[in-house]
């Protein structure tokens, strides 16, 4: 995939990646509230030795303080601190709670010690740190005796911001969440998805390119953007010597396009009309059955402002259908004489455009690719398959059609041809 891919995709799925970022976002919030939230406050005290220091003595006596600091940090986390500390703040509170509830660190090269506690209230945070101080400084001299002080240089004060949980945090962290689940289902959506959506979607062959893109178009009157796809296709069909004269096979890729390859067949068909030139639109979708006694061949005229594909009155299209023939279009299409027949009788219009059955359901279309000048397979966006169009066009290249076009009609065209 290139990056135009990505952003066909991200607009494809916008409304999946929008509803799953809202749905994290929703999920943080919802967490943000049902958690119970949790206050910290410190406690500092510093370790240093006791007694008058002079000044030459300072730095070993910060020295010993150093060294000492994180046997005292030991001592507030033991139990003998930890359960004095309990029994002071009361309220049925167990040493190990507050163990649970206490960290206790030194600051790197320093004789500071920090008290950390957390609880639900602030003021319950605040009461613990500042009594696990006070129990250690109580405790102290059963170590060092005398020789060592501990002063505490910060109180605990009770915070009024509690560090968790964060609402606007855990928003973010969900909205967060929810892109990333979009971003999987919309790989997962790309990978399982079979569906020709725009042209870059269409199976990339030599034998096998686009060759127009049409919008669908309202009903009773199609828009002129259509119009213009169509006289696009025709100008690529004509394109070089011998254009004026063309025998085109179209038929769908299956019968879920068998309705667009009809409109495109009449369109196409009208298109060229409007050059000045003859046209006849042979039609061989009707059941491959017998139609009873043979009669004349006739080939019915069918005025082009009744037909609902170009906008406009174009007069010069004929219609034929093997009926009219007292044949069947396998009959007609699948043996010599036939087809000896069909070329006698249709061979004075300057085009001739085949209307053939699908091709994954019938073989008309690879018995008359063989001998046209163009084929054209029609694929509904969003609802052909990539591989159905790939078989399609498996089994015209193997009856000895070297390339297929295809018509992608239902597609945004600024999407299918920013690829």
């Amino acid at each position: 995939m290139i990056l135009q891919d990505y952003v066909r995709l991200a607009r494809r799925g916008a409304w999946l990646l929008v509803a799953l970022i809202m749905l994290g976002a929703a999920g943080g919030l919802g967490v943000a509230a049902l958690t119970t939230p949790t206050y910290f406050s410190r406690a500092t005290v510093v370790v240093s030795a006791s007694g008058d220091s002079s000044p030459g003595d300072l730095a070993q006596v910060s020295s010993f303080g150093v060294q000492r600091a994180p046997t005292y940090a030991g001592l507030a986390a033991s139990s003998t601190v930890l359960e004095r500390a309990a029994s002071a703040l009361g309220g049925g509170l167990t040493a190990q709670r507050l163990a649970e509830a206490v960290n206790v660190t030194v600051r790197t090269d320093t004789a500071l010690i920090d008290i950390d506690a957390d609880a639900s209230t602030g003021e319950d945070a605040a009461a613990r740190a500042n009594a696990v101080a006070d129990a250690l400084q109580q405790v102290a001299p059963s170590v060092d005796g005398s020789a060592v002080v501990i002063t505490p240089t910060q109180v605990a004060q009770v915070p009024e911001v509690a560090d968790s949980p964060r609402p606007r945090n855990d928003v973010l962290s969900g909205a967060v969440v929810g892109l990333a689940l979009g971003v999987i289902a919309l790989a997962l959506w790309q990978a399982l998805d079979d569906k020709i959506r725009a042209a870059a979607d269409v199976p990339r062959s030599r034998s096998l390119r686009v060759v127009s893109v049409l919008p669908y178009g309202r009903r009773g009157r199609q828009d002129e953007e259509r119009s213009e796809g169509l006289r696009r296709l025709r100008a690529v069909l004509t394109a070089g010597p011998g254009g004026d004269r063309s025998v085109v096979a179209v038929a769908g890729v299956s019968s879920s396009s068998e309705k667009d390859a009809e409109e495109v067949a009449v369109g196409l068909a009208q298109a060229l009309s409007e050059t000045g030139a003859s046209v006849l639109v042979i039609d061989l979708t009707a059941p491959s059955r017998p139609l009873g006694a043979r009669g004349d061949a006739v080939a019915g005229a069918r005025p082009g402002g009744q037909l609902p594909v170009m906008a406009g009155e174009v007069d010069d299209v004929s219609w034929l259908v093997p009926e009219n023939l007292g044949t069947t279009p396998a009959a007609l299409v699948g043996t010599a004489d036939g087809r000896a027949a069909l070329d006698q009788l249709t061979g004075g219009y300057d085009h001739r455009v085949l209307l053939c059955p699908p091709a994954l359901e019938r073989s008309e279309i690879s018995v008359v690719a063989a001998r046209a000048t163009a084929t054209l397979l029609v694929a509904d966006a969003g609802r052909t398959s990539r591989s159905g169009l790939q078989r399609a066009a498996g089994s015209l290249t193997a009856a000895g059609t070297p390339t297929v076009g295809v018509v992608l009609v239902g597609a945004r065209t600024d999407e299918a041809w920013a690829v």
